[in-house]
């Protein structure tokens, strides 16, 4: 060793040891660590559930770098696991994919069913808002094997699997398993009171009965989420609610109602940013308030839409 490096390292052999009295040991620096990316995951899910996505992914970022700090594994399954979600609700498909790839490998490394059962409820998730039919089909498959290999899985993930076999089944038309799976999953829920994700199967079972062409049902589950997403004050599952409200009331031949639940949700999608559904909505607004012969109206929303269109341009 050179004099130079020798030096170095006594020095800092006199930096550790100087302050040992007041150091930390190491089991309360990991302490200290989980706790900080515990509290970093509880701020990203007042964001996330706020639809404030942009802020959820800072906080979820945080939260996985104090859990690989101190190779706390189960923590970065959890972090990677809510990165990937909410990757998916900002349309980042790609990243959403990687992170939960990461997060299922080292959850099957762990040989902890629990856990990659989570994360591949979040990859069914994925496939199904991707579109890919046939991916979101095996990992269903994958998820349904492993529940058949695992004795005891939690009752909120089972719920969750429920809810995303019931997304799986509506998708591929088969209306009334998804509707027996969307059921299970509120009946678990409710006992668990898990209220977001009871208004999230409320809203699911809705377009159920929307697909059945059964209306009224559809509106009375509709109701039922959108009081449900009120008390929790879930913003964006609200304005999902009044939207589907306007389609459905629409349908029924109820277009007074239909365009007042509309134009609460276009302000509500403005207020959080979301443009896509700010289009959509307009555009269904444009066609009702020409039904409904509100044409000036209707020319508003077409200059809106135009000036949003030119923003992103």
């Amino acid at each position: 060793m050179s004099k130079q490096h020798f030096g170095l390292f006594c020095l800092a052999l006199v930096l550790l040891f100087s302050g040992c009295s007041s150091t930390p040991d190491r089991p309360e620096t990991v302490s200290l660590a989980k706790n900080r990316a515990a509290e970093y995951t509880e701020y990203g899910n007042r964001y996330f559930d706020q639809a404030l996505f942009d802020q959820a992914l800072k906080f979820y970022i945080m939260a996985l770098e104090n859990n690989i700090a101190v190779d706390y594994k189960e923590g970065i399954v959890l972090s990677r696991d809510a990165l990937g979600q909410t990757y998916l609700m900002l349309g980042r498909f790609a990243e959403a994919g990687t992170s939960l790839q990461a997060a299922r490998e080292l959850a099957a490394r762990m040989q902890r069913s629990d856990l990659e059962l989570r994360v591949l409820n979040s990859q069914l998730k994925l496939a199904l808002n991707r579109g890919s039919m046939q991916q979101a089909r095996r990992i269903f498959d994958e998820a349904r094997e492993l529940l058949n290999k695992t004795g005891n899985t939690p009752e909120d993930i089972l719920a969750d699997i429920y809810h995303s076999m019931g997304a799986l089944e509506k998708a591929d038309g088969n209306l009334q398993e998804a509707r027996g799976n969307l059921e299970k999953s509120i009946a678990i829920n409710r006992r668990l009171d898990r209220r977001e994700e009871i208004a999230g199967s409320l809203y699911m079972l809705a377009s159920v009965f929307s697909k059945l062409e059964e209306y009224p049902a559809a509106r009375d589950y509709l109701h039922s989420a959108l009081d449900m997403d009120k008390q929790i004050e879930n913003t964006l599952g609200i304005a999902d609610d009044y939207f589907a409200l306007g389609i459905v009331n629409s349908r029924m031949g109820n277009r007074e109602e239909a365009y007042l639940h509309l134009q609460t949700a276009l302000d509500i999608y403005a207020v959080l940013n979301r443009r896509e559904n700010t289009m959509e909505t307009l555009s269904v607004l444009i066609d009702l308030a020409g039904e409904l012969g509100r044409e000036d109206e209707a020319d508003i929303y077409r200059s809106t839409m135009e000036k949003i269109q030119r923003t992103a341009g």
